[in-house]
């Protein structure tokens, strides 16, 4: 596939199922995930590299973009940041890593302000499945932004629902914070606009309005302790609305 084709691909009807774009460039391990992910139910568009994804990226939307780490031409991190930075149908589009490298240690990385989460590699079919079921999960409740609150969402929602979406919202606010912290550690201030603006967007959707209002006044010398104090805010939101939803 060439960027010139992918330019020209236009998608002539609606998906039926959930859209994966998928980046790897190893053929075998292309093949066998891609199988994996049809077999789930996920219509799949899969490329060789990281430039492709990312114009592919811009010329179809997609629920869930997985990127393998080490590519040539464009690694995945590099596709990851380019997308949520030049693709504004993506912002809210949940980027997955493939990487045996980095799975056991996302929270911790540097690189969290490009990720939602990370799939260890080789994933077997549990670990991929569990993986898109979080990443379909937040992309169902963000893509409410705008449209209806959270209130009005999880009343719609069975109460085992509701309580799996309101956790893996904790889980990724509370990733997103640990992130921040990680760049700030490694002395990367760039990432502030990006952490907030992602963070701010996830506790409108969930209304955690002291959380919301805890970010848009964070100085602009941020320090590990402001980071701190919202960890402590996303925890308490997370009891606040796990006691409504409980059985």
């Amino acid at each position: 596939m060439t960027l010139q084709s992918i330019r020209q691909t236009e998608t002539t009807t609606p998906p039926s199922r959930g859209r994966v774009l998928y980046a790897e460039d190893q053929t075998t391990a292309r093949t066998v995930t891609t199988a994996l992910l049809e077999r789930m139910g996920y219509d799949v568009v899969a490329v060789e590299d990281g430039e492709l994804a990312l114009e592919m990226a811009r010329v179809e939307r997609f629920d869930v973009i997985l990127l393998d780490i080490e590519m040539p031409v464009m690694d995945g991190v590099t596709a990851a940041r380019s997308i949520r930075k030049d693709v504004p149908h993506c912002r809210q589009t949940p980027i997955l890593a493939l990487s045996a490298f980095l799975a056991d240690s996302t929270e911790d990385s540097p690189w969290r302000d490009a990720f939602d989460s990370a799939v260890p590699k080789p994933a077997n079919s549990n670990q991929l499945k569990d993986a898109m079921r979080k990443a379909m999960a937040q992309k169902s409740v963000i893509g409410t932004k705008g449209k209806v609150t959270w209130a009005d969402f999880g009343r719609t929602l069975p109460t085992g629902t509701a309580y799996l979406v309101t956790r893996v919202a904790y889980e990724e606010i509370e990733h997103l914070i640990l992130g921040w912290a990680a760049c700030l550690d490694a002395g990367d201030a760039s990432c502030n606009l990006v952490f907030r603006e992602r963070l701010l967007g996830l506790s409108q959707s969930f209304q955690a309005l002291e959380l919301s209002e805890a970010l848009n006044g964070l100085p602009e010398a941020l320090r590990k302790n402001d980071l701190h104090r919202l960890l402590i805010l996303a925890a308490q939101w997370r009891a606040t609305h796990m006691v409504g939803v409980r059985k």
